[in-house]
């Protein structure tokens, strides 16, 4: 099961990738301690920070015809700043509501997750150390104006690989704030 589903768990009908029915994530990533350790005396935080990638898209038709819309949310922060604080891993089960009054949604999401780190001296910065590039899209349709929906296609994000950087992670606003255009 890739644990992309169309269902009520998040009190709404929605799209939703994770978490499945053995309450796995839709991805999963963590530091890896073989890549980066602090050196002996200090003390620091970790954050991550998770920006939507390029050509992140949902695009709904109604029901009965009419012109599709497109939200389009490309370069926007996910949500929150930081996404997490957790020291070794973070997870991410993102959804997308499924409105009544519609016949299909092809949703197509990709995100950068960054890696900060911010060492325990004066004025110090949260610094990236990697990121991870990762994605998830879905394709759904219904024959009764959305109250149930079936699958085109569905395709998980697999196994996303981090790589080093040295730079910062820039988004020029919130996914909160994306606006569906015909």
């Amino acid at each position: 099961m890739t644990g992309i589903v169309a269902d009520t768990e998040p009190g709404y009908m929605a799209l939703r990738y994770g978490p499945n029915s053995n309450n796995i994530p839709g991805v999963s990533l963590a530091l890896n301690p073989l890549n980066y350790s602090v050196p002996t005396g200090f003390s620091g935080q970790i954050q991550w920070v998770q920006v939507t990638g390029e050509n992140t898209t949902v695009v709904r038709t109604p029901a009965g015809g009419g012109p599709s819309q497109t939200k389009r949310c490309s370069g926007q922060l996910d949500t929150t700043y930081p996404y997490d604080t957790n020291q070794n891993r973070t997870t991410d089960s993102p959804n997308n509501q499924l409105l009544v009054g519609y016949q299909e949604y092809n949703l197509n999401h990709n995100f950068t997750m960054w890696l900060m780190f911010r060492p325990d001296l004066p004025n110090a910065i949260f610094v990236p150390l990697e990121r991870v590039t990762w994605s998830w899209s879905a394709d759904v349709i219904s024959s009764d104006g959305g109250n149930t929906w079936n699958f085109v296609s569905k395709i998980p994000a697999g196994t996303p690989a981090s790589q080093s950087v040295n730079t910062f992670p820039v988004w020029a606003g919130n996914t909160r704030d994306c606006a569906v255009h015909n």
